[in-house]
């Protein structure tokens, strides 16, 4: 359970660090 925990906070970050990625090059 902590596992599957820890990996859909991970895809969260993932997806926020993205976004911000995103944010700053366009």
């Amino acid at each position: 359970m902590l596992v599957v925990s820890l990996c859909t906070h991970f895809n969260y970050i993932l997806l926020f660090v993205k976004f911000l990625l995103y944010t700053i090059f366009v």
